[in-house]
């Protein structure tokens, strides 16, 4: 008979996204759960890479994509005055739609200090995606 409590598979990939400043408690305890399912892939190291192509590489070589949205956009690549940029996060999102890899979908509660004033984004992430009650981070 397997034993339980052996360690998660090492080989099951959890990538984790979310803005990082104002979810730090939200990605803490998140981080702490997904370990017992697998690695969990949360932040990143200078490399050879640009932070982008490292980013959307683990997020391609993931089975599982899990998404924290709070009151942050993210962080946009191509700078703040292009019209047309889209943050990492939202990059993120994107290749994990695109690759079919599962999605887990955690929205801050609106009342939370850290909700989304991202209206436009927050809609599209309902769309299409069953989402439980809003997480209130508590």
């Amino acid at each position: 008979m397997p034993d339980s409590s052996a360690s998660p598979s090492r080989d099951f990939q959890i990538y984790l996204s979310s803005t990082l400043d104002d979810l730090v408690d939200e990605r803490k305890a998140a981080i702490e759960i997904l370990r017992k399912h697998g690695r969990v892939i949360d932040s990143y190291q200078a490399g050879p890479q640009p932070t982008v192509e490292n980013c959307l590489a683990d997020v391609r070589s993931s089975q599982l994509y899990v998404l924290i949205q709070g009151r942050r956009y993210g962080w946009v690549p191509a700078g703040e005055s292009d019209t047309d940029a889209r943050s990492i996060t939202e990059m993120e999102y994107d290749r994990a739609a695109k690759r079919g890899i599962p999605r887990l979908i955690f929205l801050i509660d609106e009342e939370h200090s850290c909700y989304s004033t991202q209206a436009a984004g927050r809609a599209q992430l309902r769309n299409g995606h069953v989402l439980s009650q809003p997480w209130s981070g508590s």
